[in-house]
């Protein structure tokens, strides 16, 4: 089973937020103006949609406190308040599984 893994964390004031999928990436950054919900609900559904259409059974685990940079390469940054990493895998997790009803994606949530 492939692994999609959600790469959260905090640089400053931003917060980062990544999805890996084999080799493609997606990232998305909240500076804390706006809704969080509304944000983690955009996020969570764009994520699941990215996971639906790499087409393979994965295993979804999250990492709190890294991402990749600008350079491609990975790196430690602060983490993210445990709770609101949780919340956010939950959230992927709960729109992958609502947009793909039928469960030919197996899910799973691994934490670092």
């Amino acid at each position: 089973m492939e692994k999609a893994l959600l790469l959260v964390g905090k640089v400053d004031d931003i917060e980062s937020y990544q999805i890996l999928v084999n080799c493609n990436y997606c990232s998305i950054n909240f500076d804390g103006k706006g809704d969080r919900d509304t944000f983690y609900e955009d996020v969570a559904a764009a994520f699941a949609n990215n996971i639906v259409q790499a087409r393979i059974p994965v295993c979804v685990g999250i990492c709190n406190g890294l991402r990749i940079n600008p350079e491609g390469c990975h790196e430690r940054i602060s983490k993210l308040e445990e709770d609101f990493a949780r919340k956010f895998s939950e959230k992927v997790c709960a729109k992958l599984q609502s947009i793909n009803p039928f469960g030919s994606i197996p899910v799973s949530v691994a934490e670092n």
